[in-house]
């Protein structure tokens, strides 16, 4: 069968041609290597991938990765998901998060952002990323040491490695060293603050005084005065001579404003002005007396009002008072610390806040049933409250 399937070729003759290799034409691929071009996208910065903007630290995320894009600025293949990644984190979604509904806390403070970072979309429309701390019904976190020095060390890592010191990286990581820098200036005057905050509650004396803690100012008639100050002049014109006035019912709750109707207070009566500052948030404390002509007037009175404006200044005892007198007489009676605090503003007149809204509620409570003077009430709170 093998045969007859051969027999219907016919016999034939293959014949082959050598030609030079010079003219043939060259093959339309041409050959690359391949080494050269791994070189070069090696060396190629890249940016880590971007984030869906699901949340607002997803669009701050993003928007620096925007920054660094417009600086041309990123790193080589495999380390911009290692390093990269690592060091916007640590920037982005720790430090500049944290930071970012405080910026005019720091500003105050003199700790001002670099501009860089100011030139971010939302802060550039005097925006925030975190609204959800404006407007969120939850407790504010207030900025604190050991968090923010946390972050601050986080950073100042990943920019001491040597991708850092490249010549391309030079002026970002510059204002990203001065963002640390202002961080721990503002981190700086949180310990100082609270050092002295732990200092005043460790005093055993008031920590203002009615000696160096006012001024006393004695401000001749004027026959021409602004129109603003019309109430002030007739309040003293019906007023007796070294009648003591609180001035505090006439001023405005700004601060500013209340400051410069003080400053320039003029009226068509001599007055004596009289401050005390507190030192804190409850401001300065002001009263003004009418004075007679120079040949009438009594240094005697002055001084009687000067006591009985000392008299209307609230006190304040610190925790460390308040601990002696609970421990000195807890020896005599058993009370509970609220009862003792309580007695001790009505002996005393001290007009310490509450440490915490739970103990001003226990307070508000102790004071109502001493209102009600029901003394099987008083005994029901000494059992629960211990």
């Amino acid at each position: 069968m093998k045969l007859s399937f051969c027999k219907n070729f016919e016999p034939c003759q293959v014949k082959y041609i050598l030609e030079d290799l010079e003219d043939i034409e060259p093959d339309l691929v041409p050959h690359v290597n391949p080494l050269p071009i791994l070189m070069v996208n090696s060396q190629r910065y890249c940016l880590p991938v971007a984030h869906k903007s699901s949340t607002r630290r997803d669009f701050l995320f993003n928007d620096i990765l925007w920054i660094l894009q417009q600086n041309s600025l990123g790193w080589t293949r495999g380390m911009h998901e290692t390093f990269g990644d690592k060091f916007i984190n640590c920037l982005i979604i720790d430090l500049l998060w944290y930071l970012d509904p405080h910026h005019a806390k720091l500003k105050d403070r003199g700790c001002n952002l670099p501009n860089i970072i100011l030139n971010l979309p939302e802060y550039k429309i005097n925006s925030n990323y975190n609204r959800f701390y404006f407007t969120g019904k939850h407790k504010k976190e207030q900025l604190s040491v050991v968090k923010l020095d946390g972050y601050v060390k986080e950073v100042e890592s990943c920019v001491s490695q040597p991708w850092a010191s490249a010549e391309r990286w030079k002026q970002f990581v510059f204002s990203v060293l001065d963002l640390c820098h202002n961080a721990r200036k503002y981190i700086k005057y949180l310990e100082e603050v609270n050092q002295s905050v732990k200092e005043n509650h460790l005093s055993v004396d008031f920590i203002r005084n009615k000696i160096d803690n006012i001024l006393i100012e004695i401000r001749e008639k004027k026959e021409s005065f602004d129109k603003k100050y019309d109430d002030i002049s007739s309040i003293l014109h019906n007023s007796d001579y070294y009648e003591l006035i609180s001035l505090d019912t006439y001023l405005s709750d700004d601060k500013r404003a209340r400051y410069d109707f003080i400053l320039n207070l003029e009226v068509d009566s001599a007055f004596t002005l009289y401050r005390y500052y507190h030192g804190n948030y409850l401001g300065t404390l002001n009263f003004i007396w009418k004075l007679p002509y120079f040949d009438d007037r009594s240094k005697t009175k002055e001084s009687q009002l000067i006591l009985l404006a000392n008299e209307m200044v609230p006190i304040f005892f610190t925790r460390q008072m308040k601990k002696n007198v609970i421990e000195k007489y807890s020896l005599i009676a058993k009370l509970t610390p609220l009862i003792w605090n309580k007695l001790l503003q009505d002996l005393s007149g001290d007009s310490s806040s509450s440490s915490n809204e739970l103990t001003k509620e226990m307070q508000d409570r102790i004071q109502t049933v001493l209102d009600l003077q029901d003394p099987e009430i008083i005994l029901d709170l000494r059992v629960n409250y211990k």
